[in-house]
């Protein structure tokens, strides 16, 4: 099941990947919007329960891909685990956005601090 998102360890199908992109790249609240979110609803039924997409009940896969995704952020982050911590609770967007001046959500500045005290 090849995927763009495999990059960031994940197992999405390209089906899920575009349809995402579709409904992203149309304005809120349009018909096109709605048809899109529907479209990518349906095909998240389709896979919600596909064992190579959804591995969270099987423990040694879970935390398998856990392991990869953690370790995709810290060398994403040149070593910085701090970062990839917060990347993996806000996502790497957010922390690419915080690096060059934005916020992170209070929710990620608590859940890193938790991790490695009170930093952030």
């Amino acid at each position: 099941m090849p995927s763009t998102a495999i990059n960031y360890g994940l197992k999405v199908p390209d089906e899920l990947v575009q349809l995402d992109i579709k409904r992203s790249k149309t304005k809120s609240g349009t018909p096109e919007r709605k048809k899109a979110e529907a479209d990518l609803k349906a095909a998240t039924e389709k896979y919600k329960n596909s064992p190579e997409v959804d591995e969270r009940f099987d423990k040694e896969k879970a935390i398998a891909a856990r392991d990869a995704f953690m370790n995709k952020l810290i060398e994403r982050y040149n070593g910085n685990q701090v970062l990839a911590a917060a990347a993996y609770n806000a996502g790497p967007g957010a922390v690419d956005r915080y690096l060059k001046g934005g916020t992170l959500p209070k929710e990620t500045i608590n859940y890193v601090n938790k991790i490695f005290g009170n930093i952030m």
